[in-house]
């Protein structure tokens, strides 16, 4: 299936700009998305255009400017915006920001700068797309598999936990101080003291961290976990960052205890 080109909308209220514009842009390779000049119009036709990116004018013709028409796209669709505006004024510019923009051209513009910040702007978009995707795909895998993972930064002791692990702990994140001595207090007591030597021993005995453990959860309750990780440490031997990952076995470990 033949790739294909990325549609752009314009909004200009510039007859003969947007004809320019139109003429350019096919001859760039571009299929034009649509043409209006009002951001009534952007706001009310862009759903059913699915454009890529929009090459958004600020001053325009009807009762809303650019600024306000991006702000009333991005409320419920992800698409990269280019102002392309004669205006610097700095109100323009500061409303203008919480729209997120990838890029303003300044009119008149240079055809090649405009080819390439368009190139550009898709590329990220599709690059931040991706991650989010993969972000997405992690976090749904992490879930199923109920296991998630987490990264303790030794020298700051903050710790970084993915959102399945707070499932896993019963916690919101702002009821976790997100440090070593707030985990440890959530192991259980019979516990505690094995999983501190394990800690200790991967830390400077290059040790493998590779533990099974219980949990205590503010309810009361009580989970069993399996831990792993690694330890990055300097060029001097100094311990730098744990990583590694939860999971909870707590069904496995009644099974086995059942047989």
């Amino acid at each position: 299936m033949p790739h294909k080109a990325p549609a752009i909308l314009l909004v200009e209220d510039d007859p003969d700009l947007t004809e320019y514009l139109e003429l350019y842009l096919s001859n760039s390779g571009y299929r034009i998305a649509g043409c209006f000049s009002s951001g009534e119009e952007a706001v009310k036709n862009v759903s059913e255009l699915h454009p890529d990116l929009i090459l958004m004018d600020i001053v325009l013709g009807g009762e809303i400017d650019g600024i306000e028409a991006a702000r009333q796209i991005h409320q419920d669709l992800d698409i990269p915006l280019l102002y392309l505006t004669a205006h610097t004024d700095e109100n323009f510019l500061q409303r203008a920001k919480i729209t997120s923009p990838f890029a303003y051209i300044l009119k008149p513009f240079n055809e090649r700068e405009l080819h390439l910040t368009i190139h550009f702007a898709l590329q990220k978009h599709r690059m931040e797309r991706d991650i989010r995707e993969s972000q997405q795909h992690l976090a749904s895998a992490q879930r199923i598999g109920k296991m998630g993972s987490w990264e303790w930064n030794i020298e700051a002791d903050t710790l970084k936990w993915s959102d399945e692990i707070y499932r896993i702990f019963g916690l919101a994140p702002q009821q976790f101080d997100a440090n070593y001595g707030a985990f440890l207090d959530m192991v259980h007591e019979d516990d505690r003291e094995r999983v501190k030597q394990a800690v200790d021993a991967a830390l400077y005995r290059s040790r493998d961290y590779d533990i099974d453990h219980q949990i205590r959860l503010h309810n009361g309750s009580i989970k069993v976990v399996h831990e792993q990780a690694e330890v990055l440490f300097d060029n001097n031997g100094t311990p730098l960052q744990m990583i590694g990952t939860v999971q909870d076995i707590t069904e496995r470990q009644k099974a086995d205890d059942r047989r």
